[in-house]
C-alpha cells in the first residue's frame, strides 16, 4: 500500500516536473512579434489547359495545337521580352459521348466516346504592364479552362530578411518595457526562434504567435475575369526570443 501511494504521488508530480523542464534554468522575459507589409507584385504566371473534346482524336489535336499557337502569337504582341511560355505534356483521354444513344433496337450502333486532349500552358511575364492585355486576350479564347495566376515578388527574400531584424526589434522593445514593469532589465537573449519556441508558449499559456508567411505568393482561381486585378502580397514575419535578465 505504502509503494502504491508513493508512486501515485509521483504519477501527480511528474506533469508538473515536465512543465517546469521546459523554462530556462535562468531568471527570462519571453516576447514575440510580429512584421508584416504588403508589397505589389513584379511577376505572374498563369497556367491553364488548352482543351478540345472530338469524335476524331486527330481533329481534336489540331484544335489544341491551334490554340497554342494563338497563344504564344498573343504572348508575341505583348513587348514582355522576358516573358516565358512552356507547354506540358499533351493527354488524351475518352470521354462518354452523351449527347448520341444508341437504338434501343440495335445496341451495338452505340456511338464511339469522344476523344479529349488537352495541354497546359504556363506563361510568366515580368512586365506586370502586359498582365491586363494578357488576360483580355485569353478571355477570346474559349478553348481554354482552369486558370490559376501565381503572383510573386522577385524581392521576397530581401523583404523576408528586413522583416525579421523589424519583428526583433519589436520584441526586444516589448521584453524591455517589461522588464521595466518589474524592476528588471533585459541581460542577453537566451533563445530565439522564427516563429513559435518549441514547448515555451504553451508552457506558459501563450497561444502562439502569427506565424503566416508568404512562402507561397498570392494565387488566383476561377474564371479569367477574376485574374485582372493583381492582388496585393502580404509578407509577415513572427519572431519568439526568451531574453536573459540582469
Amino acid at each position: 500500500m505504502k509503494r502504491f501511494k508513493l508512486l501515485y504521488l509521483a504519477a501527480l508530480l511528474l506533469p508538473g516536473l515536465a512543465l517546469a523542464a521546459d523554462w530556462p534554468a535562468y531568471p527570462f522575459v519571453h516576447a514575440n512579434a510580429t512584421a508584416s507589409i504588403f508589397v505589389v507584385p513584379d511577376t505572374v504566371s498563369i497556367s491553364l489547359d488548352v482543351v478540345s473534346v472530338q469524335a476524331d482524336a486527330d481533329l481534336a489535336t489540331q484544335e489544341v495545337d491551334a490554340g497554342i499557337a494563338r497563344i504564344r502569337a498573343l504572348v508575341d504582341t505583348l513587348g514582355d521580352k522576358d516573358a516565358t511560355t512552356v507547354i506540358q505534356d499533351l493527354r488524351k483521354e475518352p470521354r462518354p459521348n452523351k449527347a448520341a444513344t444508341a437504338p434501343a433496337d440495335d445496341p451495338a450502333q452505340a456511338p464511339a466516346p469522344l476523344m479529349e486532349v488537352k495541354a497546359t500552358v504556363t506563361i510568366t511575364l515580368r512586365d506586370m504592364e502586359a498582365w491586363r492585355p494578357l488576360v483580355t486576350g485569353l478571355m477570346t479564347m474559349r478553348e481554354l479552362d482552369t486558370p490559376m495566376s501565381t503572383f510573386s515578388n522577385t524581392e521576397q527574400v530581401r523583404i523576408e530578411n528586413d522583416l525579421m531584424a523589424q519583428a526583433l526589434r519589436k520584441a526586444r522593445v516589448k521584453a524591455d518595457s517589461i522588464a521595466a514593469g518589474v524592476g528588471r532589465k533585459i541581460d542577453s537573449v537566451g533563445a530565439v526562434s522564427a516563429g513559435s519556441l518549441a514547448n515555451l508558449s504553451t508552457a506558459m499559456g501563450f497561444g502562439p504567435p502569427d506565424q503566416r508567411r508568404a512562402d507561397i505568393p498570392g494565387r488566383v482561381t476561377g474564371p479569367l475575369r477574376v485574374h485582372m486585378n493583381a492582388p496585393a502580397l502580404r509578407f509577415s514575419q513572427s519572431v519568439d526570443v526568451v531574453y536573459k535578465l540582469k
